[in-house]
């Protein structure tokens, strides 16, 4: 079939530039963006950095998306279709098989839920009730996070727990805390 094309004599750097751009107009699963990412950064064409800026987005996400590359194939065989396993869920499996064999096994015991889609706290639902027996007690956590899914922080069993890849100004953040603190108090004292 005769075609078109454009040549363009780039660097590794540019002719990965050019890849992603091209990659991000078409609808591409975050397995397959994660993987390309971690060639990428493998081959030493582009950083962590680099990517995060050239797709327009936050580290933490990038990091997310290398998980992918990083877990277990006899997972990802069990799994067998990554094309609804999401960043964040990748990132959960990693942290999970690196806590033993028997958390691998959990994991690939559950891979059909993997491979439906479960999220994140799912699986970590599902492999702690395979490996705790269903009789672990159920963590008070809730996820602060941004639209976008960069974590900020997290409620775990009463305390505010802030990501470590967070940046801030601290006497900024104290000034925030101490405002809605003053303002909480206000309130209970009208409502006493």
């Amino acid at each position: 079939m005769p075609m078109k094309a454009v040549v363009q004599d780039v660097s590794d750097y540019e002719a990965a530039i050019i890849q992603i751009k091209e990659n991000e107009k078409v609808e591409l699963s975050d397995y397959s963006k994660g993987m390309s990412f971690f060639k990428l950064k493998q081959d030493n064409k582009l950083t962590q950095e680099q990517l995060a800026e050239i797709v327009g987005c936050h580290k933490s996400k990038i990091q997310k998306l290398l998980c992918f590359a990083k877990i277990d194939k006899a997972i990802w065989n069990a799994v067998a279709n990554m094309s609804k396993v999401s960043a964040k869920s990748a990132e959960t499996i990693y942290l999970l098989s690196k806590k033993s064999q028997a958390y691998k096994n959990a994991l690939i015991e559950i891979a059909e839920e993997i491979r439906k889609g479960a999220g994140s706290r799912r699986i970590e639902q599902f492999v702690n009730d395979l490996i705790l027996g269903g009789e672990h007690k159920e963590v008070d956590s809730e996820v602060i996070q941004s639209n976008s899914g960069q974590i900020f922080a997290m409620w775990k069993t009463g305390r505010l727990c802030l990501s470590k890849s967070l940046t801030f100004d601290k006497k900024e953040l104290n000034a925030c805390l101490l405002k809605f603190f003053t303002a909480q108090a206000r309130i209970n004292t009208d409502l006493n």
